[in-house]
């Protein structure tokens, strides 16, 4: 697994639309947008919404994840996958993560208002 972490440290990002303190990568493959998020350890993950639904799933480190919808928060580590769309979450990096974001082309998201 380290060597994969390796080439994923070596990706070009840039920083996110959401969140400076967030870096994305774009690995586009059709008929999907595909993009790897880097997370510092500490890292808010401001409150949002997605257009429509998506995949996250976490290759490396930690997360936690506070869902309006089921009204908890849930602690997500590499290899386990977390969907959302349509609702609000938001949430924290518990370490330095990569999450791997699957999602249709266009997929827009809405930070909300806190």
């Amino acid at each position: 697994m380290s060597n994969i972490i390796d080439k994923l440290k070596e990706m070009d990002f840039v920083k996110s639309a959401l969140s400076d303190d967030i870096q994305v990568a774009d690995i586009s493959a059709r008929p999907f947008e595909v993009k790897i998020l880097f997370y510092a350890e500490g890292t808010i993950i401001p409150a949002h919404t997605h257009s429509t639904d998506t995949l996250h799933i976490v290759l490396d480190g930690a997360i936690e994840v506070d869902s309006s919808v089921v009204g908890e928060k849930r602690i997500y580590k590499a290899a386990e996958d977390y969907e959302c769309g349509g609702w609000e979450y938001r949430g924290v990096a518990l370490a330095d993560t990569y999450v791997m974001l699957i999602q249709t082309p266009g997929t827009s998201f809405v930070k909300s208002k806190d």
